[in-house]
């Protein structure tokens, strides 16, 4: 299983078999993902919820189509198992654990 992938926001569809998602016992030996972008605002198609959030946020990434949004989301169903995103870009960096619940509030 791979610990760190790089990937960029437009080839933000990793196989999801090669990502570790830890275990029952060790949920924490699960792999981060590492996303380069152009760059990251707090507006945009997602809805962030979980610990260390008040209330909602939103999250906007350049170059992230909708079905990596979907792939991010999915990757909470199974929380505490997942994998942790962080997203970088020139000037910012955006960090989603396992934890975060992503929603689709619009189409991209």
């Amino acid at each position: 299983d791979t610990a760190f992938a790089f990937v960029r926001a437009d080839e933000l569809l990793p196989d999801a078999e090669e990502l570790a998602r830890g275990s029952h016992e060790y949920p924490a030996r699960s792999a981060t993902l590492v996303v380069q972008t152009e760059s990251i605002s707090n507006a945009g198609p997602a809805e962030l919820t979980g610990p260390g959030i008040k209330g909602t946020a939103t999250l906007g990434v350049a170059g992230m189509s909708g079905r990596a949004w979907q792939f991010l989301a999915d990757n909470h169903a199974g929380f505490p198992l997942g994998f942790d995103v962080i997203f970088t870009s020139p000037v910012a960096i955006a960090a989603l654990p396992r934890s975060t619940a992503v929603r689709l509030m619009e189409t991209v």
